[in-house]
């Protein structure tokens, strides 16, 4: 097997652009610390890169840049970029809707807001009452028709002009809203709004045009040069609309997707009841047999070939011009929709239409009949370790069980873990440590009874069948002063593990049998806590070097947890837990069995990490758009402009990073010094202290960025994949 390394380079960022300099004083005012204030070099990204790129969680349909001709796929936390058959950039944040053809300029969503793109920096946001939905630009007036949903069930759409970045013109358009059509000819714009299809000329309405509701979209047709407009449920309707006038319309059962034949005065429809029909303006033409569902459809602009993805048949149905006899296609996971390109190829996303959570997603690329490439699913990357001694790191694969060994950005080769099992139920059901001892990496999963042992390439395994009544590791942490990993198992048991060694099995509660989300050890003390994943911590005594270990109490916090870390410093743990349904989040300080006081905090401390050196404890308060930092058991709160949910601390440069949505927030001690724009939803970090360098997964990319300390980082976008010899 080898390995290439694909480079696309956007373009050289300054500093300046990496990060956001920040004024942001800490609440209460900054005391001095326990310890020293950080003297290092502060650490940037200074590459990045993509394992196994794809469409990431929650695609949506695939739009094509009219200007370059990339494919542009919305995902959950942002947009997926492909060139032909390749990811080349994906964008943190930022849903793009739509590309004006004359400057390139992109039109992106994103909660309340609107960005327009340079490529992926920002250069205009407009900001909305309500969440904004979808977007079209009239590059004609140059205005921007955004459609946003309030509050409310069933939710309230309306329609923004917005000129520049101001709002010139609402409309309320009722219980449903679709995204608006342009006519490219007469530049006006057509805004589906429950049941009727508005027109306007800028933003003046010239005509509400009435059509089976709820309209489920407007679209218009290159060939006829009319716009037709599709809805209703069992008695819908297909209209066609020139200017602000219905020339007419057809009757259909159910109607789902519309498509044009860009070469001919045809249209195509398809139906949840089943079958293709086939219109020429609003006259029938035929209707084709295929199989029911949310079948979206398109047209290939080269060959006039008709494309129908079907989700409930796992396949996509490949019609030539004449509808004559069909070419099925299998699909990996069920087709959710699909996109016909102007170069002949057809993009189908692969997601499926269940309401249950589905995990595996994929893009498959045709030509015709033949599949050219299918991208994976591109998140799932999760927990990464160093060994100090080499400098491998180590980085999993959370929806695959491949874990991954990295030099830098170079991918040296993979490790697949069977069995593995993904579930929707529990997403994030795996746990990871590396005991930096002996380089041994331990990966377990709630879904087998064994742990798998990785020494290099070597994958052993220790069963864990008997130790319990359903053995699972829920959680994993090596104690490197002790030599040891423990291990968290269901029904309040802790395993000591020495190499592949089960050294003891410790039992910590004899109440509720409750599993364990998050271990810490003070060594220099002999204290080890274990968080239960209900409301309980454990406290349990070990020696030194480990012959016997005892269960001292279980206290209990709150009836939600989140977060365990001790501070060797002073002696003290800091867990996070909260009260449901009162929705107060604590932070309970312990010293060995004793509570020494309970804080209330806003939101709830999702991730908890200390800084041995000076005492400072850093936490991501979710929910309350904030980073905490303790010192001791004083407490400074420090606004964030994101909501965190991780926090490490970085001994290379001495900092706390708190990390949350798609940017880190860099603090020495309570002062924020700046934020970095990474990828979507940094998940894990891990330091080698003997190269300078630190590796951050993102769990919603794949990305994996490199911190160094070049004063003025460059950004290296590397997509990384594997290529097996011929």
């Amino acid at each position: 097997m080898r390995w290439v390394i694909s480079i696309a380079l956007s373009g050289l960022l300054l500093l300046g652009v990496l990060l956001v300099l920040s004024t942001v004083e800490a609440s209460p005012n900054p005391a001095t610390p326990t310890g020293s204030h950080s003297v290092t070099t502060s650490m940037f990204p200074v590459a990045a890169g993509w394992i196994a790129p794809g469409v990431g969680a929650s695609p949506g349909r695939p739009m094509v840049d009219p200007r370059t001709g990339e494919v542009l796929v919305c995902r959950r936390g942002g947009t997926t970029v492909i060139s032909g058959t390749e990811v080349t950039l994906v964008i943190p944040d930022y849903c793009v809707v739509d590309v004006d053809p004359q400057t390139g300029r992109r039109f992106a969503v994103a909660g309340t807001g609107i960005a327009v793109l340079s490529g992926e920096q920002v250069v205009l946001t407009v900001t909305f009452p309500y969440t904004v939905v979808t977007a079209r630009y009239n590059p004609k007036n140059g205005l921007l028709y955004a459609v946003t949903s309030g509050p409310g069930y069933p939710p309230t759409y309306e329609l923004a002009v917005v000129q520049g970045s101001t709002i010139v013109y609402t409309r309320s358009l009722g219980a449903y809203g679709e995204r608006p059509e342009v006519h490219p000819d007469t530049g006006l714009t057509y805004v589906p709004g429950g049941s009727a299809v508005h027109v306007l000329s800028g933003t003046q309405l010239l005509a509400s045009l009435p059509v089976s509701g709820p309209v489920l979209g407007v679209r218009f047709h290159p060939y006829n040069r009319l716009v037709y407009a599709w809805g209703g449920d069992l008695a819908g309707q297909v209209a066609a609309i020139s200017g602000t006038v219905i020339l007419g319309t057809v009757p259909v059962t159910s109607p789902v997707d519309l498509a044009p034949d860009p070469n001919r005065d045809r249209v195509y429809l398809t139906m949840i009841s089943g079958g293709l029909v086939v219109l020429s303006r609003t006259t029938p033409v035929t209707t084709i047999s295929t199989p029911g569902g949310i079948n979206q459809v398109d047209v290939v602009p080269s060959s006039g070939e008709v494309v129908i993805a079907v989700p409930q048949a796992n396949a996509v149905y490949l019609f030539p011009p004449s509808l004559t006899t069909s070419t099925t296609i299998t699909t990996a996971v069920p087709p959710f929709t699909l996109r016909a390109h102007p170069s002949g190829r057809v993009y189908v996303v692969e997601r499926g239409t269940s309401s249950l959570p589905t995990l595996s997603t994929g893009l498959l690329i045709l030509s015709g009949t033949t599949p050219l490439a299918r991208l994976p699913s591109g998140y799932g990357l999760g927990p990464v370790a160093v060994w100090p001694d080499t400098g491998v790191a180590y980085a999993l694969d959370t929806l695959s069980g491949t874990l991954y060994l990295l030099s830098g950005t170079q991918v040296l080769t993979q490790v697949n873990l069977q069995p593995w099992m993904v579930s929707s139920v529990v997403p994030r059901p795996e746990s990871m440590a590396l005991d930096p001892g002996t380089g041994m990496v331990y990966v377990g999963h709630r879904g087998a009874n064994l742990l798998w042992v990785i020494s290099g390439t070597e994958v052993q395994t220790i069963s864990l069948s008997g130790l319990d009544t359903y053995p699972i590791v829920s959680v994993l942490t090596a104690d490197p002063d002790h030599g040891v990993v423990y291990a968290g198992l269901s029904a309040s048991r802790m395993l000591i593990i020495s190499r592949t060694e089960v050294l003891t099995s410790v039992q910590w509660s004899m109440g509720y049998p409750e599993s364990l989300s998050a271990i810490a050890v003070d060594p220099r003390r002999g204290w080890l806590y274990g968080l239960g994943e209900a409301y309980s911590i454990a406290v349990l005594s070990i020696t030194t070097p480990i012959t016997q270990t005892f269960w001292v109490t279980s206290l209990s916090c709150g009836n939600a947890t989140f977060a365990l870390t001790a501070q060797p410093f002073n002696g003290l743990a800091y867990a996070g837990c909260g009260e449901f349904p009162s929705k107060q989040g604590i932070v309970q300080i312990l010293n060995g069995p004793s509570v020494v006081v309970t804080m209330p905090i806003s939101g709830y401390a999702k991730a908890l990490a200390v800084d041995p050196n000076t005492g400072w404890v850093y936490g991501a308060l979710s929910g309350a758009r904030s980073a905490v930092v303790f010192s001791g058991t004083t407490m400074y709160t420090v606004p964030l402009p994101f909501d965190p949910d991780r926090a490490w601390f970085n001994p290379l440069d001495g900092m706390g990073y708190v990390a949350g949505g798609s940017q880190v927030a860099v603090l020495d001690g309570p002062r924020l010094r700046y934020i970095l724009r990474v990828g979507i939803y940094p998940d894990s970090m891990a330091f080698d202290p003997a190269r300078e360098r630190a590796y951050l997964t993102h769990y919603g990319d794949n990305r994996v960025v490199i911190f160094g300390r070049l004063p003025y980082a460059v950004y290296l976008p590397l997509v990384l994949r594997t290529q097996r010899s011929r």
